[in-house]
């Protein structure tokens, strides 16, 4: 995950909890305009301010909505105006909270890049993604994803059959 991190204001508690992570600091409005026309970025952190988010806002209409990094606040209080970010933090965040908050937005962009991946496919092709996706998560075991994505091992062996996929299982 590449993120970019706008302000000096936390940096310490925000490197302790973005290690392991690719991330850039800026301290200015154009370096941040810069950098997210260079590099694409999958999260922007940010302090919350009516300024910063009406900037991101302009921009946002140069790029299409998935391609868009998320946007991480940190802000004085809890009443943010949530439809202008996708997650925020209270300005007493731990790195550990931090940390934790980056992998659920981890997720929610691997699901946007999903998306955009397959959003000209068939339902077929997303149903086999999910469901390869899904059993080679779940290290090959067909009833541990089947459990996951709601449906019989049953479903899937004869998926994999359809499409004339053998796996270890299978062969044991």
């Amino acid at each position: 995950m590449r993120i970019l991190v706008y302000g000096k204001e936390y940096e310490e508690r925000i490197r302790e909890g973005l290690s392991g992570y690719l991330s850039n600091f800026v301290s200015d409005i154009k370096e941040l305009e810069s950098m997210l026309q260079k590099e694409n970025f999958d999260l922007i952190v940010l302090k919350y301010n009516a300024a910063t988010l009406d900037f991101l806002d302009s921009l946002k209409k140069n790029y299409e909505k998935i391609q868009f990094p998320l946007i991480l606040s940190i802000s004085q209080n809890k009443e943010n105006n949530l439809d202008r970010i996708d997650d925020f933090l209270t300005e007493d965040f731990t790195a550990k909270e931090l940390s934790k908050r980056l992998s659920i937005l981890e997720e929610k962009s691997s699901y946007f890049r999903f998306l955009s991946e397959y959003k000209n496919s068939s339902l077929e092709e997303i149903e086999k993604f999910l469901i390869l996706s899904t059993v080679e998560k779940e290290k090959g075991s067909k009833s541990k994803a089947a459990k996951i994505l709601g449906i019989s091992t049953r479903t899937i062996e004869l998926k994999f059959h359809k499409w004339g996929i053998t796996s270890r299982e299978d062969k044991v």
